[in-house]
């Protein structure tokens, strides 16, 4: 695979340039994540209709992750690629329960895709997993046709501690913090300091008890952030907080 990288000083935002850069005569398809996994970016409209157009252009597939689209805030809307015009025969959506329904620990996803790819993938993963376990089917069936209040109250909920969280890590010396359009990570950026982003997640474990991802993983243009996640009760956010306020002197 060949990696698009997007500037933070874009807030990691992709643009047809970028993209067309990257295309070779042996690109077969491209894989988009919006919301963002790490960044929290939402692709807009705008942005949405530029990368068709690439895709377009170029023959090419899409591979759409698309896990968190109910996860998105402010008034931000998640657009699937899939539903932008001629792109339905060359999308690959997946999607699943464990981020919108908070059901991380049920392994239940599924691919959406046009009929010819999806009798080769049927094919693959009757040989790999053969199928998901009844009892998570019926609560798919009883999460997705069942009431929806309760994905709208977690989603405010992500909302108001993304507001906390963006604020509290704002107001610290050396830590810049862009705030969030969807899912459920923070992406600070580490300014006064000399350590790399494995060394700074490395020394927040150590000296603050505080677990987050190097910026790194996730490419290059990641260094010098850590990835934070906010799926957590308020109070161990409040928590955080105060012990990365006693050490950011340190880092």
């Amino acid at each position: 695979p060949v990696a698009v990288s997007l500037p933070s000083s874009d807030n990691f935002r992709i643009t047809a340039d970028l993209l067309r850069a990257k295309i070779t005569p042996r690109t077969k398809a491209i894989m988009i994540n919006t919301p963002s996994n790490p960044s929290g970016r939402v692709i807009t409209q705008d942005e949405m209709d530029a990368l068709t157009q690439v895709v377009l252009e170029n023959d090419l597939y899409v591979i759409a992750d698309e896990i968190y689209e109910k996860l998105v805030f402010d008034g931000h809307r998640h657009i699937s690629i899939g539903s932008q015009p001629g792109m339905a025969e060359r999308t690959l959506t997946i999607n699943g329960l464990s981020k919108s329904y908070a059901m991380t620990g049920w392994r239940l996803g599924w691919l959406v895709g046009p009929t010819p790819i999806m009798k080769l993938a049927g094919k693959m993963h009757s040989q790999t997993i053969t199928s998901a376990a009844t009892f998570t089917m019926h609560a798919a069936i009883a999460a997705i046709n069942g009431p929806q209040d309760v994905v709208e109250m977690m989603r405010a909920s992500y909302q108001e501690r993304r507001d906390f969280m963006v604020d509290a890590l704002n107001e610290m010396p050396g830590i810049e913090c862009a705030s969030i359009e969807g899912a459920f990570y923070l992406f600070p950026r580490f300014t006064h300091t000399e350590k790399n982003s494995v060394q700074l997640a490395d020394t927040l474990l150590e000296l603050a008890g505080i677990a987050g991802t190097p910026g790194v993983a996730f490419g290059s243009s990641g260094e010098g952030h850590v990835r934070f996640s906010i799926a957590t009760a308020m109070s161990e956010l409040e928590r955080a907080i105060e012990r990365l306020a006693r050490v950011v002197t340190q880092l």
